[in-house]
């Protein structure tokens, strides 16, 4: 008896250390939306947006030393009166780390991620005035997303391991925008996100991939809901030139549970370049 009871503690000691070393690998950092707000044939918009990431699914770790930083690039054209395209671009460099929580392992992890999107979309005015539009539109997308693992010993650090992912995103995106007066618009949307995870390469041990939520990652879709709010503000001297910043969400759907990053934060500028280049003189009177 005295024995099964020593095994019992000695498990359960065991689970308690391997959970106190359990820092999250994150597989996904939500993107800044791309809510270009069109009005008519031949608007077009660009948008260049510095993005962070903060946040995690995981409310049982606590770790520190995280830091994400990044680029989403947005393009979009009205094709016509109801018809758009956009085209995306995203990358982040992020890492997150146990480095101050007195662990006997300490951890840091690195990430690079990037992923180009392409999708059509249809809007229209709710109104008369056309103060108020409604959107939809599909995205389609490729990608990679890999990260580093490094072991830090005093103020040197090590390289342990490496996993590596080509994925495939495809999103549904409705979205409303609001104008106030002529120089502010307010958009909210809300984003359903299917990424699936192919030709993982890795060198973490099958005890690893379970520890971390990394084994089963190619066995179906993960999916996301991020809802976003995005507020733009237009320049009285320079009408064709937009502040934009927003703040999104992301939910994991998934049964399976895979660690992830929960908020998106982003600011940058944005230009409607058609109308800006071919715009007609002003003529004085």
């Amino acid at each position: 008896m005295l024995k099964v009871v020593l095994a019992i503690l000695l498990f359960l000691c065991s689970a308690i250390l391997v959970m106190s070393c359990y820092t999250p690998r994150y597989v996904y950092s939500p993107a800044a939306q791309n809510v270009a707000a069109l009005t008519k044939k031949g608007d077009s918009r660009i948008a260049i947006l510095y993005s962070t990431n903060s946040g995690s699914n995981n409310d049982i770790v606590q770790y520190d030393r995280q830091s994400s930083n990044g680029l989403d690039i947005h393009f979009a054209y009205a094709l016509n009166n109801h018809l758009f395209t956009q085209f995306n671009f995203y990358y982040r460099k992020e890492q997150n780390s146990n480095l101050d929580n007195n662990n006997a392992t300490p951890e840091l992890i690195r990430y690079k991620r990037n992923l180009g999107e392409i999708a059509l979309g249809y809007y229209t005015a709710m109104n008369a005035g056309e103060k108020s539009f409604f959107y939809l539109l599909g995205s389609a997308g490729l990608g990679n997303f890999g990260f580093k693992d490094y072991a830090v010993s005093g103020n040197s650090i090590y390289y342990k391991n490496f996993h590596d992912a080509s994925v495939f995103k495809f999103s549904v995106q409705p979205a409303l925008l609001f104008k106030f007066k002529k120089r502010f618009a307010i958009a909210f949307a809300s984003k359903l996100s299917f990424i699936d995870y192919r030709n993982i390469e890795t060198n973490y041990n099958e005890q690893q991939l379970d520890l971390y939520k990394l084994k089963d990652l190619e066995k179906g879709l993960v999916s996301f809901w991020e809802p976003a709010l995005v507020v733009n503000y237009h320049f009285k001297k320079l009408p064709y030139l937009q502040l934009e910043g927003q703040i999104g969400s992301s939910f994991l759907l998934n049964s399976k549970f895979v660690d992830s990053r929960t908020i998106n934060v982003s600011i940058g500028v944005a230009a409607d370049i058609a109308h800006w280049l071919w715009r007609k003189p002003s003529v004085k009177k």
